[in-house]
């Protein structure tokens, strides 16, 4: 079992509080108790780690969702309507695969950079035909502001 001593120990050398310590060991239950009091020092110690850094990052992310959460409202009483390019890849004997979306301001801005694309492309004859593997755009569609703030 971990003692007194352990957790001064272990609050001196690795900086650790005893309040976070003692509410690690909480979330222990009945069945798994017995395991936990058979871990050694540095057992523990890399246990406690791993639940430290997944605590954090769910601080993180809940952190992240209520900002993303206000950002959505704010645009949706803004009236914000983007608009959505998918883009699909074409390749040779593996048939065809969503590639990704890109958003736009605008219908007008979402048709510009299609058409810069295509024509930034060289043509197949040039090419000697149809190359293996390539990637074109979809046509603009409406998108909402979820979509957009994934």
């Amino acid at each position: 079992m971990i003692s007194d001593q352990d957790i001064k120990l272990l609050e001196k050398n690795e900086r650790i509080t005893r309040n976070f310590l003692v509410e690690y060991l909480s979330t222990f239950t009945p069945q798994n108790r017995k395991a936990f009091e058979k871990m050694s020092i540095e057992q523990l110690f890399s246990d406690y780690q791993e639940v430290k850094r997944v605590v954090e990052r769910q601080k993180l992310e809940a952190a992240r969702e209520k900002e993303m959460a206000k950002k959505k409202a704010a645009l949706k009483k803004a009236g914000f309507k983007p608009v959505a390019v998918d883009w699909t890849e074409y390749e040779r004997g593996w048939g065809q695969r969503h590639d990704g979306t890109t958003f736009y301001d605008s219908y007008e801005e979402a048709n510009a950079a299609v058409k810069k694309y295509k024509d930034s492309l060289p043509s197949a004859a040039s090419l000697g035909g149809v190359p293996d593997c390539y990637v074109m755009p979809g046509s603009p569609r409406a998108a909402t502001v979820e979509e957009q703030m994934k």
